[in-house]
C-alpha cells in the first residue's frame, strides 16, 4: 500500500475504522460511483480477531441495499469460529433443565417468517468478505486517527503509523497475563494529514472521532463508554471433564445439544455481589465441540467487586456469582475447572442513546459517528453488527443524495442530511438497547414474536425513502 499525499488529494468521503461496519459503509459509497473514498485503520495488519457474529435479517436486509455483492458474500456459509452452533435449534432453559424457549438457526425458517436469513461468522471472516469488495488501494492500515480539524471547505484529519497497539480498554477480552505489545522508537513515527469532504466514523465504541466531538470541558462524560452493569466470564477450553459430571450437564442441561444456555430463575436467590451491583440475571451458554467443552458466563456484576481480580480469583467470582443466582453445582464445578490461563473476562461498556440529560450528538458538520461510535451496547441480541450496518445503510443514502445535488460545499445541506440520519436512528436504538439489557429468554411468545416483527421486518427502504 502506498503513502498518502494529503496535499495533492481531496477525498469525498473518508471513513475511519476498517471494521465491519466502516467497511459497509466503504462498499455502499463505491456501489453508488463514489470512489473517491479512503478507508482507515489503526492495526498495523488484518488478524483473526473477534467474536462469532450473528448477521440477521434486519443487518443482511441493510447489506442488501448498501450493495448486493455485500448481501451475498455475508450469506456464504462457512464453519464458523468459537462455540459451535446447533445444528436446527438453539435451547434456553431454566436451572432444572427444563426448556424455556429456543431459537431455530436454520437460515430457511428466518427466510420463510422474515424475509431474510441469517449466518454465524467469526468477526474476522465478515471484515475480509467486505474488504475483498474494496479495492486494496482504498483501505490503509496502520494509520491510527488522532486528531481531526474542521476547515471552511474541508475536515483535516491527523493521522499517526507505527504506533504500539493498545488493548481497547472497552471492547478487549481482559488475561490474567496479556501480551506485551509491540513497541516503536519515537524516531520510527510517522505523522500524516488527509483532507476529507466528509468523514464518517466508524472507530468502534472507544471512538477518538467521538471524543473529538464532544472534548473535555463540554460534556466529556458522553464522549467516553459508560458500564453496562453486565460482566462476561469466557474460557473456551476447559478441559477433560469427570465422566461422572459430564454425564450430569448432558443429561440435565445439553440433552443431545452442542450448545445450551441456562438462565437464573425469575426472581433471585440471593442478594447480589454488592449492593451497589447492577439488577438483571446471570446466564452461561455452555457448549461441546468433541472432547472440548467451554463457556461464558454473564452476570450483573458491579465494577468495584470486578476490580483487580483476574484468573483464579476471577474464577472464584464467577463461581460465587452463579452460587449466588441459585445455578446448579454441577454448573459451578464446571465453570470452576477453567484453567486460570484459559479464562478471560470482559465488562462490557455502552454509549446510551436515552440517557437523561444526554445529549450526545452523532455528527458535528462533516462529521458523523455510525455503529460502536454512536450507540455500542452489549452483545446480547446479536444486534451491534446488525444495527451498525442500518447506520451504514442510511449514512450512504445522505451522503448520495449529497453528491447527487452537488452539495458537498454546502455545510448546512450537510449537517441537515447527518441530523436527519440521527432522527431516523436514534429512536430505534433507544428501543434496542433498551431490551438489549432485559432477559429475552424470559419474555413471552407475544413479546418475542413482536420484537422479532419489529426488528426483523422493519422496511428499511421505505425508511430511507421518506429520510
Amino acid at each position: 500500500m502506498g503513502a498518502l499525499n494529503a496535499d495533492a488529494h481531496l477525498y469525498d468521503v473518508v471513513v475511519i475504522g476498517a471494521g465491519p461496519v466502516g467497511l459497509a459503509t466503504a462498499v455502499g459509497l463505491r456501489s453508488r460511483g463514489i470512489t473517491n473514498i479512503a478507508v482507515l485503520e489503526r492495526a498495523r495488519s488484518f488478524r483473526q480477531v473477534g467474536q462469532v457474529l450473528d448477521i440477521l435479517p434486519n443487518g443482511l436486509r441493510a447489506l442488501k441495499y448498501l450493495d448486493p455483492q455485500a448481501h451475498q458474500a455475508i450469506l456464504e456459509p462457512t464453519a464458523p469460529a468459537g462455540p459451535p452452533r446447533p445444528a436446527s435449534q438453539w435451547f434456553y432453559r431454566d436451572l432444572q433443565g427444563q426448556p424455556i424457549r429456543s431459537v431455530s438457526m436454520d437460515s430457511e425458517d428466518w427466510l420463510e417468517k422474515y424475509g431474510e436469513g441469517r449466518n454465524s461468522l467469526s468477526w474476522f471472516n465478515v471484515q475480509t468478505r467486505l474488504r475483498e469488495l474494496l479495492p486494496q488501494e482504498d483501505i490503509w492500515v496502520n494509520h491510527r486517527c488522532i486528531n481531526l480539524k474542521a476547515e471552511a471547505d474541508y475536515v483535516e484529519i491527523d493521522c499517526v503509523s507505527n504506533t504500539t497497539e493498545e488493548r481497547n480498554p472497552y471492547a478487549h477480552w481482559a488475561t490474567p497475563a496479556p501480551e506485551v505489545a509491540e513497541t516503536a522508537s519515537p524516531a520510527t513515527l510517522e505523522n500524516k494529514q488527509l483532507r476529507a469532504k466528509l468523514v464518517v466514523a466508524a472507530d468502534g465504541i472507544n471512538s477518538t472521532v467521538r471524543q473529538w466531538l464532544h472534548p473535555e470541558g463540554s460534556g466529556f462524560v458522553q464522549a467516553t463508554p459508560v458500564y453496562s452493569g453486565f460482566v462476561a466470564f469466557l474460557c473456551m477450553d476447559v478441559g477433560e471433564l469427570p465422566e461422572a459430571l459430564w454425564a450430569e450437564l448432558s443429561e440435565q442441561y445439553f440433552q443431545g445439544q452442542p450448545i445450551v444456555t441456562v438462565c437464573q430463575d425469575a426472581e433471585p436467590h440471593e442478594a447480589a455481589l454488592s449492593l451497589d451491583a447492577p439488577t438483571g440475571r446471570s446466564r452461561i451458554m455452555m457448549f461441546r465441540r468433541g472432547n472440548s467443552c467451554g463457556y461464558i458466563v454473564h452476570a450483573p456484576i458491579s465494577l468495584e467487586v470486578l476490580q483487580g481480580k483476574s484468573g483464579a480469583a476471577s474464577i472464584d467470582l464467577a463461581v460465587q456469582q452463579l452460587e449466588q443466582a441459585g445455578f446448579s453445582d454441577c454448573i459451578k464445578q464446571f465453570v470452576g475447572l477453567a484453567p486460570p490461563e484459559q479464562f478471560t473476562q470482559r465488562p462490557y461498556y455502552m454509549h446510551p442513546v436515552d440517557l437523561e440529560g444526554n445529549t450526545a450528538a452523532w455528527s458535528s458538520g462533516k462529521v458523523v459517528l455510525v455503529g460502536d461510535a454512536a450507540h455500542g451496547m452489549p452483545p446480547f441480541l446479536a444486534q451491534g453488527v446488525n444495527q451498525g450496518f442500518e447506520d451504514a445503510a442510511v449514512v450512504v443514502a445522505g451522503i448520495e443524495r449529497i453528491r447527487q445535488q452537488g452539495l458537498w460545499g454546502d455545510e448546512g445541506a450537510i449537517a441537515s442530511q447527518f441530523q436527519q440520519y440521527e432522527q431516523l436512528r436514534r429512536p430505534v436504538m433507544a428501543r434496542v438497547q433498551k431490551l438489549t439489557l432485559t432477559e429475552k429468554a424470559r419474555w413471552s411468545d407475544e413479546q418475542s414474536e413482536d420484537y422479532n416483527q419489529w426488528v426483523f421486518c422493519r422496511d428499511l427502504v421505505r425508511d430511507l425513502e421518506v429520510f
